[in-house]
């Protein structure tokens, strides 16, 4: 009785022994097998379940369908077809006959600048920084065009001619007595320009100075524009009286280019002041007879213009 006693369970332990709960647990691993076992059932998704709708198909599903029917079509077949086959033999047989063929010449498109609207020629002005003899180039170009647009375009050149002198514009210019001068003969290029002039291929003479030494000068001013005397023929031109008087009389007096004309004598024994006081008189006495020439043509024009004579129509009172 005393061994009994001693290895008898406490009270404590005696509820875990009576409810060990063994049977949830081996319930409990058979529902993970089955759900392994049902999974590999339920994955295999075959295409045509898929492409098969369930329901009916609306018209968007059946535009859909018409357009994946013949990619896989051709996805489906290994080798195309024979005339597939022929016309990729005749492409490549026309790409090497291509590729022997020299490409033409392409032709430089120029920009037109006398023809060209004004906001046209800004933006072509303003898309590259032109250098001034580039300016200058165009700025000959325009200077016949007498229009209102020629003369917007034309003053623009000019502006921006002279930021680049004010900036600082040098210019390679030769020593003077250094190289010896020789005169070569070229022939004009086939450029644009040229083709236009119709000069290609003939030749022309240039003067160069071989083994001359060349120094940097920087340009102070911009060259004088020539004025367009003979834009328009049929317009009469305004002329100076005196500069043609003086003209007439040193050709009829048989003096040098280069005379100054003086009213007064002022050393009797210098040449050429006496020369220059010749010119001065013979000048005036010119300007006075083409005056009384001019005078006359006006009162012969006059006299010989049809005289107008207004015409009276007579008006009925109302009544």
């Amino acid at each position: 009785m005393d061994i009994i006693s001693s290895v008898a369970i406490p009270e404590s332990s005696a509820p875990t022994e009576v409810a060990p709960e063994v049977a949830p647990e081996v319930v409990v691993a058979p529902k993970k097998k089955r759900t392994l076992k049902v999974k590999p059932v339920a994955a295999p998704v075959t295409a045509e379940a898929t492409t098969e709708p369930t329901a009916e198909p609306t018209n968007a599903t059946k535009k859909r369908k018409a357009k994946q029917v013949p990619a896989i079509a051709e996805t489906t077949d290994a080798t195309p077809p024979a005339k597939k086959q022929k016309k990729q033999k005749a492409a490549v047989c026309t790409d090497s006959v291509v590729a022997n063929v020299v490409a033409p010449k392409k032709t430089k498109v120029v920009f037109d600048i006398l023809t060209a609207k004004y906001a046209d020629f800004k933006s072509f002005i303003d898309a590259t920084p032109k250098k001034y003899n580039t300016l200058n180039r165009y700025r000959t170009i325009l200077t016949p065009d007498m229009s209102a647009n020629g003369r917007r375009k034309l003053k623009t050149i000019e502006e921006m001619m002279q930021v680049i002198i004010d900036v600082g514009h040098t210019t390679q210019r030769r020593v003077a007595n250094t190289g010896t001068r020789e005169t070569i003969e070229l022939v004009y290029k086939d450029t644009v320009s040229n083709q236009k002039l119709n000069r290609v291929g003939q030749k022309y003479t240039k003067v160069v100075y071989t083994g001359a030494t060349f120094e940097d000068s920087k340009r102070l001013k911009m060259r004088r524009r020539r004025r367009n005397t003979n834009a328009n023929p049929d317009v009469p031109h305004r002329t100076n009286l005196w500069i043609e008087a003086i003209g007439k009389a040193k050709v009829e007096l048989e003096t040098p280019k280069l005379v100054i004309v003086r009213k007064v004598v002022s050393d009797p024994t210098n040449e050429k002041q006496i020369i220059g006081h010749k010119v001065y008189l013979r000048a005036k006495e010119i300007i006075a007879a083409s005056k009384l020439a001019l005078a006359e043509a006006a009162v012969v024009a006059a006299a010989a213009a049809p005289v107008v004579v207004p015409v009276v129509v007579p008006v009925e009172p109302i009544a």
